[in-house]
């Protein structure tokens, strides 16, 4: 006969059997991953002792209630530098529990590869729920090594059934793996959830381990500064500067100066020259002289003077018409 304490202890085994057959806390829906293990598919993959990890900040602590237990992490991780991503935290942190695979948690890296998303990665943790409530904290979606998706409070941003993730799927073609980390905060040790999924048309070697670093060393100011400014100075300065004096003084002075004063002398000695000739008839020795002086303008100037000279001749009857005298003897003969 059962009594009823027996039927209240059956209803109790009855209610803890058909809770471990219930699906845990959740697993990757989309893309779909596949199971490494014999068990509970939606456990945790480890657990970090969060007080000794992290230091809380602003009188916070990580022994509140769920919700308060996400704000203080969120403002102890931002205030850190240790720790780039969730992953990087989960990786170096983490202590696992037997036969989980530290790179996929419970499913397999191996698994049958699933087709790219087209815009939402999926969590579920049964028809009617996705991320359970209680479970606040970050969550992350990684595509190889490259970080597609980020929250810091996953279950309370994203309370659909499945949970939807608008990753950015551009970082993710071409890839071979998506992951999924998500670190539950509602005690003050924290349950990391790894989750993978091979991916059709992507590259091999997939999990590997994360490269947040490379994509903050590559942006830094150290190889834009050098080649900057050296070459900058030295050919604006040293150019400009010496051949702009040296080759305008000489040419300027040089020739100036003595064509110049040759052709004045010329066209000076033109003019003089012919009026002291007409002026000196008698003294035809100058005219002789200069041409032997200057060896080059001196042909020029002879045949001025011979021009000259013929107006002369048409000057020296005008003295000869006023002397002349009458001859009386000749005037009576005729």
């Amino acid at each position: 006969m059962i009594t009823p304490t027996k039927t209240i202890q059956l209803a109790c085994v009855a209610a803890v059997l058909a809770a471990a057959n219930v699906e845990g806390h959740g697993y990757l829906a989309v893309p779909k991953s596949t199971n490494a293990i014999n068990g509970d598919p939606t456990q945790f993959a480890a657990t970090i002792d969060g007080p000794s990890t992290l230091k809380a900040v602003n009188g916070q602590s990580f022994t509140m209630d769920p919700e308060s237990n996400a704000k203080a992490f969120a403002a102890a991780f931002k205030a850190q530098s240790t720790y780039k991503s969730v992953r990087a935290l989960v990786d170096a942190k983490g202590v696992f529990q037997p036969g989980m695979n530290k790179e996929c948690g419970v499913t397999s890296p191996t698994g049958e590869k699933q087709p790219l998303p087209a815009q939402y990665v999926e969590w579920a943790h049964s028809n009617s729920e996705g991320f359970t409530p209680s479970h606040t904290g970050p969550c992350e979606v990684w595509c190889d090594n490259v970080l597609a998706f980020s929250n810091d409070n996953c279950a309370t941003n994203y309370p659909t059934a499945p949970a939807k993730l608008p990753f950015d799927r551009s970082k993710c073609v071409g890839k071979s793996m998506l992951k999924f980390y998500w670190l539950a905060l509602h005690s003050s040790t924290w349950q990391a959830y790894i989750a993978c999924a091979p991916l059709a048309g992507g590259s091999s070697g997939g999990a590997t381990s994360p490269t947040v670093a490379p994509t903050t060393k590559p942006t830094t100011a150290k190889p834009t500064t050098k080649p900057i400014t050296k070459p900058t100075t030295k050919p604006t300065t040293k150019p400009t500067t010496k051949p702009s004096t040296k080759p305008t003084t000489k040419p300027s002075t040089k020739p100036t100066t003595k064509p110049g004063n040759q052709g004045d002398v010329g066209k000076d000695a033109d003019v003089e020259d012919c009026e002291d000739e007409l002026e000196m008839p008698d003294t035809p020795a100058p005219t002789t002289k200069k041409p032997s002086k200057t060896k080059t303008p001196k042909p020029t100037k002879t045949p001025k003077p011979k021009k000259t000279k013929t107006p002369k001749k048409t000057k020296t009857p005008k003295p000869a018409s006023g002397n002349r005298s009458l001859d009386f003897d000749t005037l009576d003969e005729n």
